[in-house]
């Protein structure tokens, strides 16, 4: 019967997924080159289906906030990390001080707006 439950409450679950999110924002970078100002970007399920100069209501006012597409860094090592001097440490860490490092680094590399990378085999450095 669980299963049951679950294939019945599903409709409801992609019902839900088909409302537009409609985002406010003060300034956006488009990826092309323009730089909109006081716009909605309407999305729908996992596509941006419009982009315009009004929209209401708002799901998540950004206006004071710049959107811009997610960067692309083509050269990554997520584990590489500094020492107490302030200068490159190889090979240092413990395995699980190693995943703390890259964890760090991924979040801090998220948050500078990069949402993709090219992560380089660290397993080979010196």
């Amino acid at each position: 019967m669980k299963h049951c439950s679950t294939f019945l409450f599903l409709p409801v679950l992609l019902a839900a997924q088909d409302r537009p999110i409609v985002i406010r924002a003060g300034t956006i970078l488009d990826g092309r080159g323009r730089v909109l100002h006081d716009t909605s970007i309407v999305v729908q399920g996992s596509k941006i289906q419009e982009v315009k100069s009004s929209a209401s209501p708002v799901t998540y006012d950004l206006h004071n906030l710049t959107i811009l597409p997610g960067l692309i860094d083509t050269h990554v090592h997520i584990t590489w990390h500094f020492g107490p001097d302030g200068r490159y440490m190889p090979r240092d860490a413990s395995a699980a001080q190693a995943m703390g490092y890259a964890m760090e680094n991924a979040y801090v590399t998220l948050m500078a707006g990069f949402t993709t990378g090219r992560v380089h085999d660290d397993s080979e450095r010196g």
